[in-house]
């Protein structure tokens, strides 16, 4: 089964390599992985979005094993959706510099600034 996550990771050597271990053991695949390392969760950890495929009778155990680890897992099975949202801006933020505003909407992880 294909299966799209969420893990958060402490900020010491060898956390990456922790996590993607028991997904081989377990005869998982790594599909893909986002490891942004400097952005941080308000706990202190680091966000990984990983989606692997691996036996669906071996998910339970791959999160306990990652459990045991001290490895958070925020989110799982979720389906990824894609939204556009067109905004059109009025007043004194056009007659100013944009790039602190597009910053600010990009730093938060949640959306993005694609095009102007």
């Amino acid at each position: 089964m294909r299966i799209a996550m969420e893990i958060e990771l402490k900020d010491i050597p060898g956390q990456l390599l922790g996590a993607l271990g028991p997904i081989a053991d377990l005869g998982g695949n790594i599909i893909s992985i986002a490891h942004q390392r400097d952005r941080r969760t308000p706990r202190g950890t680091i966000p990984i979005k990983i989606t692997i495929e691996l036996p669906e009778k071996h998910l339970d155990e791959l999160i306990a094993r990652w459990h045991e680890r001290g490895i958070t897992v925020m989110q799982k099975g979720e389906e990824r959706l894609k939204e556009s949202v067109f905004l059109i801006l009025i007043g004194h933020i056009v007659h100013t510099d944009l790039k602190s505003t597009i910053d600010a909407v990009d730093s938060t992880g949640f959306a993005e600034v694609v095009d102007l």
